[in-house]
């Protein structure tokens, strides 16, 4: 295919997908929890669509790859969703997307010439991931996935300049986050397990049971990777104090001002979840602890503050301050009074 042809495809896809529409459809699907029937369905719906997306993505119908025998790509498509009803038709449609398809176009699509058509190829093998895990019951086989996820995306986002491409870096870093705080929950949920499986620790709750736990180490590096991208992610919005510190009290801190309408949510929820994952962190030391507490408070405090702000200039984002909005505004005044019962039974000790 001419090198303009291809030009001309892609340019089609890149205003198909902004990076605006990208971050609100991801913000939207993470805010309306679903049941499994509901979510399995959803996450089917989407890798069909990841399917012919991929198909869009190849350059022709027959394309070489350096090193490889030419492919025959005229194969008709099975309709998707009439496969995916289970986890074995969900990796047959997940092998078409990824293997049939995307990992192919991503041979040709070379980071050296076309940028964003291949950080977006490995955007959609990321959530093709994410769709398969919507099946899949053993939870360490979950967290594989999402580990591979990681894999595939982070390389990028060392790789591209953070001031040509800050586009990208929005998309990465927001996703990454994702990924992360995913892996975190399940593998909290996979040692909480664990440990209350334990005859010795059955009825611990689960902060004791991930204290006591040999891979809390595991665990906090998941929680902080997840805050180092979070914290990426908003800084390309507005500056954040430097890492393990806490800003200082500024309640005329203006929130960004050129920030697009349907970025907003994601952009305060992005500041939500840093305030919760620093109050994820398992640490033994007391005076840590309660840093970390004061950095999620002062956290939930600028996403109060800055919510204001913007819904009042954006208008509607009632989801947001329904759900996230409201959970901060009451560990706003929840975390002062874990702080002191943390520090009196340290000191009764």
């Amino acid at each position: 295919m001419p090198n303009d042809v291809l030009s001309q495809v892609m340019a089609t896809k890149r205003s198909e997908r902004t990076l605006a529409g990208d971050l609100e459809y991801r913000s939207r699907e993470s805010s309306h929890p679903l049941k499994p029937a509901e979510a399995a369905a959803r996450a089917a719906e989407r890798l069909a669509e990841n399917v012919r997306d991929a198909e869009a993505k190849l350059p022709a119908p027959r394309f070489h790859v350096p090193g490889q025998p030419d492919e025959d790509l005229d194969a008709p498509l099975a309709d998707p969703l009439a496969v995916a009803a289970t986890y074995d038709g969900m990796l047959q449609l997940f092998q078409l997307a990824v293997n049939g398809h995307l990992v192919r176009a991503h041979k040709y699509y070379v980071l050296d010439g076309f940028v964003t058509e291949h950080v977006h190829i490995a955007q959609d093998m990321s959530r093709a991931y994410d769709c398969l895990s919507m099946f899949e019951e053993n939870v360490k086989r979950r967290q594989a996935m999402f580990s591979r996820r990681e894999a595939a995306l982070e390389p990028l986002l060392k790789a591209l300049s953070r001031e040509k491409f800050p586009a990208l870096h929005k998309e990465l870093s927001h996703e990454l986050g994702e990924i992360c705080m995913q892996m975190a929950d399940l593998k909290r949920a996979r040692i909480v397990e664990a440990e209350r499986n334990k005859p010795s620790q059955r009825g611990l709750d689960a902060d004791d049971a991930l204290a006591r736990s040999a891979q809390r180490g595991s665990y906090n590096a998941m929680v902080t990777s997840a805050l180092r991208y979070f914290r990426h992610f908003c800084g390309l919005y507005a500056p954040l104090p430097p890492p393990g510190q806490v800003a200082p009290a500024a309640p005329s801190e203006a929130p960004p001002k050129d920030i697009d309408a349907s970025e907003v949510a994601p952009y305060l929820r992005s500041l939500f979840y840093i305030a919760r994952l620093e109050d994820k962190l398992v640490l033994d030391n007391v005076a840590a602890k309660i840093a970390a507490l004061e950095r999620s408070l002062a956290m939930y405090k600028r996403v109060t503050r800055e919510a204001d702000i913007l819904l009042k200039q954006h208008g509607d984002l009632t989801l947001f301050a329904e759900r996230e909005g409201h959970i901060a505004r009451e560990m706003a005044e929840l975390l002062p009074g874990k702080m002191k019962r943390i520090q009196m039974m340290h000191d009764t000790r």
